[in-house]
């Protein structure tokens, strides 16, 4: 499924490959929740979570010439918010893993 790519409403969804581009993968939103960003929310998915996540996401950038190697993300989240980037670390996690071990 399609990411949303930063900056989404001023740039096409089709990129060229070559220039650099940012897609967001989630975030957390204060006090509400997680949030996935698929460029359309599949119905099968659900993308906003209110408690504690965590989920191994499958990543791959797809084009009409080639694709990228698949990364496997693990994201967490303890269900907690705090104002502070650091403090924050300890409640949300986003890391890349390196074997197909969960």
């Amino acid at each position: 499924m399609p990411l949303v790519w930063m900056h989404q409403p001023v740039l096409p969804t089709l990129r060229t490959v070559g220039p650099v581009a940012q897609a967001d993968l989630c975030s957390v939103v204060k006090d509400k929740w997680f949030e996935l960003h698929p460029l359309i929310p599949p119905s099968n998915i659900e993308v906003r979570r209110r408690t504690a996540t965590r989920m191994i996401l499958s990543i791959q950038a797809r084009s009409n010439e080639a694709d990228s190697p698949v990364i496997r993300v693990k994201v967490s989240w303890d269900g907690q918010w705090h104002d502070g980037a650091l403090e924050m670390k300890t409640h949300f996690t986003v890391s890349v893993l390196d074997d197909l071990a969960a």
